[in-house]
């Protein structure tokens, strides 16, 4: 008998263990990682060029294809334009970034978006960011 209440238990167990691991909804907790850069689009005699930029804010909404809402988490891009989110569940995630440009004393809010999936529990997604 009481072997048999220990295997009861030990299925109920893994039963509730799979259970949970199918119903992970977007967020941390996981493997996923986004990655990318923040970028402004510039065109002079010299073509087209794409300028990381440093100190834009990125915003991440879980779950969300739009910003609606509160975002769930934040960054600030480094020197090179570049941000990342890690530990990420698989799911839908909403971007989107912003830059203050001093343009001869004038401040000028620069904007751009980006929707990102996840499919698998361990996907690196890079994403480029154009601010306008």
């Amino acid at each position: 008998m009481k072997k048999l209440n220990f295997v009861l238990f030990l299925l109920a167990v893994v039963t509730f263990i799979g259970i949970q691991a199918c119903s992970e909804e977007p967020g941390i907790g996981g493997n996923g990682h986004i990655h990318g850069t923040v970028v402004e689009h510039h065109e002079d005699a010299g073509g087209d060029h794409h300028e990381g930029l440093a100190n834009a804010t990125v915003h991440i909404w879980y779950g969300k294809a739009d910003a609606t809402g509160d975002p769930d988490d934040q960054t600030t891009t480094d020197i090179s334009g570049g941000f990342e989110f890690e530990n990420l569940n698989k799911g839908d995630y909403f971007l989107h970034a912003e830059y203050e440009d001093d343009h001869e004393g004038v401040l000028e809010l620069k904007e751009g978006t980006a929707r990102v999936v996840i499919e698998t529990k361990s996907q690196e997604v890079e994403v480029e960011i154009e601010v306008e």
